[in-house]
Formats: C-alpha cells, sequence, structure tokens
C-alpha cells in the first residue's frame, strides 16, 4: 500500500494521471470532502457508479481508503497548481 503523506509531488502526479477522466473527478470531489450522494447529485450520476469510480481509483492508485486517495490527491492537485 501507498502512504499518500510520505509520497513525493512527482509520483502523486504519476498516480493521479494514471486514472480515468472519471475516476479523477470523482477522487477530486473526495478529496474537496464531499460524499457518495453530493457526487451523484452533481455529475448526475447514480451513487453506486460514484463508489465504483471511487472504489476503482482507490484500488488503481494502490491506496488504502477514501481518505488515503483524498490525500494523494490533494498532493497531486497542489502540485499541479502550483
Amino acid at each position: 500500500m501507498i502512504n499518500p503523506i510520505a509520497i513525493d509531488e512527482e509520483e502523486a502526479i504519476d498516480l493521479y494521471s494514471c486514472l480515468t477522466p472519471q475516476e479523477k473527478r470523482v477522487a477530486a470531489m473526495v478529496a474537496g470532502g464531499f460524499q457518495a450522494p453530493a457526487i451523484a447529485g452533481f455529475l448526475g450520476l447514480s451513487e453506486s457508479t460514484i463508489r465504483k469510480h471511487r472504489d476503482n481509483a482507490v484500488k488503481r492508485l494502490g491506496v488504502r481508503n477514501s481518505y488515503a486517495l483524498a490525500a494523494l490527491c490533494c498532493v497531486a492537485l497542489r502540485a499541479v497548481k502550483t
């Protein structure tokens, strides 16, 4: 498992870039503190679809859970903005 706290920005960006566009949208919203019902409403998708995208992103990035997904996305997105 990847520890998102100990990851450097370049590696976080590389990992984040492996996600599909929809997984990136969901992961970014999870990082923003939104939960599946709110994300589903915003994107016009079902909650189960949102959970599936979130779970796929967790597996693809090799992190433990949604909190680690959010932390890794924060590192990647912050690095891209700077």
